[in-house]
């Protein structure tokens, strides 16, 4: 197992000191771990919101077409009556 040292300003001891109260735990250490932890999970669940976002505006184009398609043949019904 490795020691780490990190040398912290006042202000990186409050951010710290809110992470502890925010995540629950009591040691910097676990704070930083379970950080790090969050950290990887939040950025792969923003990727795939990401990816799903991207999917349904790619359905919300085609249905919108579809509409618009739908649109440009009823006007073209109703003109040849």
């Amino acid at each position: 197992m490795g020691h780490y040292t990190i040398r912290t300003s006042e202000q990186d001891d409050l951010i710290i000191k809110d992470a502890q109260e925010y995540l629950g735990v009591s040691t910097v250490s676990k704070a930083f771990l379970t950080s790090i932890g969050k950290v990887k999970e939040q950025h792969e669940m923003i990727l795939k919101l990401q990816r799903e976002l991207a999917q349904e505006r790619q359905r919300s184009q085609r249905m919108s077409a579809g509409i618009a398609d739908f649109e440009v043949s009823m006007a073209r019904l109703f003109t040849l009556k």
